[in-house]
C-alpha cells in the first residue's frame, strides 16, 4: 500500500462521522424537494406566473440569480435548492479541509514524520475529497432515480446539476488547501476560507445584479448557471441537445486543479517541509479576563465577533430590501403560500416573520458552534490547564452554557434591532417593531440547541456534533416544512418559527417546553460530565 493511499484512508477513517453526516443531510434535502416542487408547479399558469413574479425581482436574482426561462421542476431545483446546496457544500469542503491544519497546529502532524510531502497533502484534502465524491454520486443517484416520476427532472439533467455542484465543492476544497498553507494557523485558515466564500457568492450576486453573466466564470457559485442543466438552452445560449457540457466542464476542473496545484507547492515550502517555524507570539500582559465565563468568551471571541458582524450585517441588508421583497409578495397566491409558511397574512409581518426566522437559524448555529468549543477544549489540553488551576467541572460546563446562552440572548437583539431600524422607513414603526420582537422568539431555541450541545458533549466529547440535528433539522422545517406538505404536529417539532409579540398572541407553551429542555439537558450533562474520563 503506497504512502500516499494509506495515510489518505487513515484521515478519512478518523473523520467518517463528520463525512456520512454532511453526505447524509445534504443528499437526503436534494431527495426531497423534486416531487414538492412538482407540486407547487401543478396547475395552470403556475409554472409562468413564479417565473414571471421571481424573474422582475432583483432582490431575488441577487439571493438565488436569475430564474431559468422555463421554470420547471429541475429549474426550480437549480435555481432555490441549488444555491442553497453550493452554500453547504462550500462549508462542507472548508471544514473538513481545515480542520487538518488545526490537527497540524495540536501537533499530530510531527507525529508522521517519515511520511513524504505530496502523502500529507494528500491526507490533508481527502476528507474533503470523500466528502465531495460521496455528495455528486448521492445527488446524481436521487434525482435519477426520480426522473421517471417526476416531469422536467432528465436523467442528463440530473448527472449535469451534480457534476457542477461537485466542481464547485472540489474548488473550495483547493482553495481552503491553499488558506491552510498561507494562515497562520487553523483558525486563520478557516476564516480566509470563509472569507473567500463570501467574496464568491458576492460575484455572482454583482454578475446577476449588473446584468454580466460572463462574470459567472469567475466565481464556482455561478457554474450551475452557466451550465443550466435542466434548461433547453446552456453555456452560449445554443440548443444543449443531450451531450452535457464536456468543454464547460473542462474549464470549470481546471480551475479547481490550478488552484490545488498552487496549494500544494507552497505546502511544500511552508514550515516543517523546508521553511522556517513561526515564532509563537509571547506576551508578558494578562489575560483580559478575571473570571471562567471570561475566559470562554475570551476564547471564543473571533467566532462571537464574526457573528455579530454577519448578523447584523444580513439583517440590516434585509431591512433595506423590504420594499423591493412586498413588491414581489404582492400577489394573492404568493400571499397565499407566505400565509401557510410564516401563520400572518399581511405581507409586511410575512416578510419580518421570515427574516426573523432566518435570523434565528443563525443563532442557533452561532449557539451550537459556542457551546461545542468545550471540546475543542478538551482537544487542545486547554480543559487540563484550567482544571488544574483548581476549577470545577461543573464550572467549566456552566460557564460554556453562561456563554451560549449570553449569545443566544445578544444576536437576536442586535439582529432584531438591525432590521428594525433599517426597515422602518419602508414599513413603519408598527412593522419594525413587530420585526424586533419575532427576532428575540428564538431565543429559548437557542438555549435548547446550547443545553443539548453541552449534553452530547457531557456523555462524549466527539458526540458534541449531535449538537448541529435540532439545527438542521428546524432549518428544514422552517424553510421547506409548508413546501414539503409537513403534518401540523411535524411542523411543531422545531427550535424556530415560533411568535413573540408582547401586543398580540405569543407561543408562550412553546417556550416554556424550550427554556425547560435547555436546563434539564444543562442539568443532565452536568451530572454525566462528573462521571466520564477527560482528556
Amino acid at each position: 500500500m503506497s504512502a500516499h493511499g494509506s495515510l489518505a484512508r487513515i484521515t478519512i477513517r478518523a473523520n467518517r462521522t463528520a463525512i456520512a453526516i454532511w453526505v447524509a443531510a445534504i443528499v437526503a434535502f436534494i431527495a426531497a424537494l423534486p416531487e414538492a416542487y412538482a407540486y407547487v408547479l401543478t396547475g395552470d399558469g403556475a409554472s409562468a406566473f413564479l417565473s414571471g413574479v421571481l424573474g422582475d425581482s432583483a432582490v431575488m436574482a441577487f439571493i438565488f440569480g436569475k430564474v431559468p426561462d422555463q421554470l420547471t421542476t429541475g429549474g426550480f431545483l437549480q435555481w432555490e435548492a441549488g444555491t442553497y446546496t453550493l452554500i453547504a457544500v462550500a462549508i462542507m469542503a472548508v471544514l473538513l479541509t481545515t480542520a487538518a491544519r488545526r490537527e497540524e497546529d495540536l501537533g499530530q502532524r510531527e507525529m508522521i514524520p517519515t511520511q513524504p510531502n505530496a502523502a500529507i497533502f494528500a491526507a490533508s484534502i481527502a476528507p474533503a475529497l470523500a466528502a465531495t465524491i460521496g455528495v455528486t454520486l448521492g445527488i446524481f443517484i436521487v434525482l435519477a432515480a426520480q426522473s421517471a416520476m417526476v416531469d422536467g427532472l432528465p436523467v442528463s439533467g440530473s448527472a449535469e446539476f451534480a457534476v457542477a455542484i461537485g466542481l464547485q465543492s472540489l474548488f473550495f476544497v483547493a482553495f481552503a488547501a491553499l488558506a491552510n498553507q498561507v494562515a497562520r494557523d487553523g483558525t486563520q485558515a478557516r476564516m480566509l476560507a470563509g472569507a473567500g466564500i463570501a467574496i464568491a457568492f458576492g460575484i455572482r450576486a454583482v454578475a446577476e445584479g449588473a446584468h454580466h453573466p460572463f462574470m459567472r466564470w469567475f466565481t464556482p457559485f455561478g457554474w450551475k448557471d452557466i451550465v443550466a442543466p435542466f434548461g433547453s438552452a446552456g453555456w452560449g445560449g445554443a440548443d444543449r441537445g443531450a451531450a452535457p457540457y464536456i468543454g464547460a466542464f473542462a474549464i470549470m476542473l481546471a480551475a479547481c486543479v490550478l488552484v490545488g496545484v498552487v496549494a500544494w507547492r507552497l505546502s511544500i515550502r511552508r514550515e516543517l517541509m523546508g521553511g522556517l517555524l513561526r515564532l509563537p507570539v509571547r506576551t508578558a500582559a494578562p489575560l483580559p479576563t478575571r473570571s471562567l465565563p471570561g475566559l470562554v468568551a475570551w476564547t471564543t471571541r473571533h467566532q462571537i465577533g464574526g457573528w455579530i458582524v454577519l448578523i447584523v450585517a444580513l439583517n440590516a441588508m434585509f431591512g433595506f430590501m423590504a420594499h423591493s421583497m412586498l413588491q414581489v409578495m404582492d400577489s394573492p397566491d404568493f400571499e397565499t403560500l407566505m400565509a401557510a409558511i410564516t401563520g400572518v397574512r399581511d405581507p409586511a409581518a410575512q416578510y419580518m416573520a421570515l427574516c426573523a426566522s432566518f435570523l434565528g437559524i443563525l443563532t442557533l448555529f452561532a449557539g451550537v458552534q459556542v457551546a461545542a468549543r468545550a471540546g475543542a477544549w478538551e482537544d487542545e489540553s486547554l480543559l487540563d490547564a484550567v482544571a488544574a488551576s483548581g476549577q470545577s467541572r461543573g464550572r467549566i460546563v456552566g460557564s460554556f452554557a453562561a456563554v451560549g446562552v449570553g449569545l443566544s440572548v445578544l444576536l437576536p437583539l442586535l439582529g432584531g434591532a438591525a432590521l428594525a431600524g433599517a426597515s422602518m422607513t419602508a414599513l413603519g414603526w408598527d412593522q419594525a417593531q413587530y420585526g424586533l420582537w419575532e427576532s428575540l422568539a428564538a431565543i429559548p431555541g437557542a438555549w435548547a440547541v446550547v443545553g443539548i450541545t453541552l449534553l452530547a458533549y457531557a456523555v462524549r466529547s466527539s458526540w458534541r456534533v449531535l449538537g448541529w440535528i435540532p439545527v438542521v433539522w428546524s432549518a428544514v422545517v422552517a424553510w421547506f416544512g409548508e413546501i414539503l406538505r409537513f403534518p401540523d404536529w411535524l411542523m411543531k417539532v422545531t427550535c424556530v418559527g415560533w411568535s413573540f409579540d408582547p401586543h398580540g398572541s405569543s407561543d408562550v407553551a412553546a417556550f416554556a417546553v424550550l427554556t425547560a429542555l435547555a436546563a434539564v439537558s444543562v442539568g443532565v450533562g452536568l451530572v454525566v460530565y462528573r462521571r466520564r474520563d477527560v482528556g
